[in-house]
């Protein structure tokens, strides 16, 4: 088999599937990338076994068949050459890669090795706004547990509602809850690992077109796609510990809030980073303390109605949630010292909606 191809049609290609390469495994053609001509049309093919991306670009001179390449040796090769036309020629095992001035021999393992992943043919999906769920994703991926023997804990749990969409993450100290107002029809659910999102950044179409299996999910551009496997869960009912509206409410400017965290959590020791967080009329009194480093306090000027109230947490975490919140002022509305308090932005966008529950340490 043989073809030619554009070299920067075929490095944008390669960087989009290089993604899903493993950064280890026990399993050698896991560390390839899977070629394949089909009338016209080169299908780049990469895969973890978590998730796995294909491309699809046109070449010329082509004759059909498949081989596969070490993914990091040809990415590599490749980045370095100028914009110019590239010839593969491929038999008996060996692959021959030339250009005008250069001409590379290289080996790879048998095509028939590589996995097969599901590729929803005729499968319709329901389409939503790229922008709009990137944005969504980074709002909450970060809710998510880093490792959890509760393996739903680790993914992002899309859960469709008729006329909403939500993503919703947690590692059962704080959690994150994005909607999009979006008629789809559907009521379902599907939890997918954190980083599923990430390859949507790489993507300037407007809209993505997501497609689910009993335990896959698939997000479809014009030229390539993402497979992804589906956390079994089920999910947590999270519906259910969302409190309701309180009489404890304080706005807070959202910079001098993220500045007195970020000076604050200096003087919060590991591994609880525990700060103290006075709310009152005065506004937010933030304390903290350690043995090695000292002890500090800070004042942020609010606007607070209720009943003054004391509570603990994490610095880390409060810190990492109020930077995520694009608004002018943060609302933090409080309830007792056993129940999550509830971080919204002051607005949204338009259609969307966004809030973060985060637990209190306990005080002795």
């Amino acid at each position: 088999m043989k073809f030619v191809v554009d070299k920067m049609l075929f490095e944008r290609a390669l960087n989009e599937v290089a993604r899903a390469l493993p950064t280890r495994t026990t399993l050698p053609i896991l560390n390839n990338i899977l070629f394949e001509v089909k009338d016209g049309e080169l299908y780049i093919s990469a895969t973890n076994l978590d998730f796995s991306i294909r491309s699809w670009i046109p070449v010329y001179d082509s004759e059909n068949g498949a081989f596969t390449l070490p993914g990091k040796l040809i990415l590599n090769i490749v980045q370095t050459l100028p914009p110019i036309t590239i010839t593969f020629e491929h038999s008996m095992g060996a692959t021959k890669m030339r250009t005008d001035r250069a001409e590379y021999t290289l080996t790879g393992l048998d095509p028939e090795d590589f996995p097969s992943f599901k590729t929803f043919e005729g499968e319709n999906g329901v389409t939503l706004p790229t922008e709009a769920l990137i944005r969504g994703s980074n709002h909450v991926s970060f809710c998510a547990a880093k490792e959890d023997p509760r393996a739903f804990l680790t993914g992002v749990l899309i859960d469709f509602r008729g006329e909403e969409v939500r993503l919703v993450a947690t590692d059962s100290h704080k959690l994150g809850l994005w909607k999009i107002k979006k008629e789809t029809g559907l009521q379902t659910q599907a939890i997918v690992p954190r980083h599923t999102f990430e390859y949507l950044k790489t993507k300037d179409e407007e809209e993505v077109n997501m497609r689910f299996s009993r335990d896959s999910m698939g997000l479809f551009f014009k030229d390539s796609f993402l497979v992804t496997r589906q956390i079994e869960g089920p999910y947590p009912p999270y519906d259910e510990i969302i409190p309701g509206e309180s009489e404890n409410v304080a706005l807070v400017p959202r910079d001098e809030l993220v500045s007195a965290l970020r000076r604050l959590s200096l003087f919060t020791p590991s591994p609880t980073y525990l700060m103290k967080i006075f709310f009152s009329q005065n506004g937010l009194r933030l304390y903290a303390s350690s043995p090695d480093v000292g002890e500090a306090e800070e004042i942020v000027e609010a606007t607070f109605t209720g009943e003054p109230m004391e509570l603990a947490f994490n610095s880390q975490y409060i810190l990492e949630i109020i930077r995520k919140l694009d608004s002018e002022q943060v609302k933090i509305s409080i309830y007792n010292a056993s129940t999550a308090i509830k971080i919204e932005p002051s607005e949204f966008e338009e259609d969307e909606e966004l809030l973060y529950l985060l637990m209190p340490i306990k005080l002795d």
